[in-house]
């Protein structure tokens, strides 16, 4: 991507994958923007479709200060409005933030910005495997959490073993290739184990840990523009075995 190519090194411990080298800024740039909102993700339409569980959440804790971190479209920083937050959000790109300002009658600041509160509870949702200094990035966000104070964190975990990553290393090793052109959008590609304990290593103690089985990084339902694809049909037909595989063996691949 972008003249350059970025390998995975995998954690012989937790088995979790690590992108080296990490983007730099100008590959981040690159990378980000409205174009990978509008052509990578489709806009939630409804924000408890994405983010019920958090609503849920939200609806049973005292009302206070909730910072969405990476907030994206908005979805979710609208919704806790509506119930009475104190919403805040942070998002990477600058383009986000001057569209969401705005949209929006809330406070939106750019990551290198300080928000006007700290939070009773803040919010990463699919945050975590884009972060490309860790040591640095985790210390700063939970700076914004009071203490007491609760993070809510959700995102993929692609590293771990399923039948569906099984068939994709499989396949490169028959063509005999490694390489992808797809940009290194998610530069950690986490286990459970990995997940957890990079949870631990940041002094965060555990309230609750889900883990499920969602199509990404195929697609959820098959269109019939999709179904000219043989590629994306493959994909399709081989996360749904992968799915009827995770509920029989009662493995998970999503955290």
């Amino acid at each position: 991507f972008n003249d350059r190519t970025f390998q995975y090194l995998e954690c012989l411990d937790c088995r979790s994958l690590v992108c080296h080298p990490m983007p730099d800024l100008e590959t981040l740039s690159a990378m980000y923007g409205n174009n990978y909102f509008e052509g990578c993700h489709s806009v939630e339409a409804d924000a408890q479709t994405k983010f019920g569980r958090v609503i849920e959440f939200l609806k049973t804790r005292p009302k206070g200060v909730f910072i969405d971190y990476g907030c994206g479209h908005g979805s979710l920083l609208n919704a806790a409005s509506e119930l009475g937050w104190e919403s805040i959000g942070i998002e990477f790109s600058e383009e986000k933030v001057t569209e969401l300002t705005g949209r929006l009658d809330l406070e939106i600041i750019s990551v290198d910005e300080r928000p006007s509160k700290i939070a009773d509870v803040i919010h990463l949702g699919d945050v975590i495997e884009h972060l490309t200094k860790l040591d640095q990035q985790m210390p700063a966000i939970l700076e914004l959490l009071k203490p007491g104070g609760i993070l809510v964190a959700h995102g993929p975990l692609e590293g771990n073993s399923n039948f569906f990553n099984f068939v994709l290393k499989l396949s490169r090793k028959i063509r005999r290739s490694n390489e992808s052109r797809t940009p290194p959008y998610h530069v950690i590609l986490a286990t459970t184990d990995g997940q957890s304990r990079f949870f631990q290593r940041h002094n965060l103690r555990k309230l609750h840990f889900f883990v499920h089985d969602i199509p990404f990084p195929a697609p959820g339902r098959m269109t019939a523009k999709m179904s000219k694809s043989p590629r994306l049909v493959a994909l399709f037909i081989v996360r749904k075995l992968s799915t009827i595989f995770a509920k029989v063996l009662g493995m998970r691949s999503r955290g």
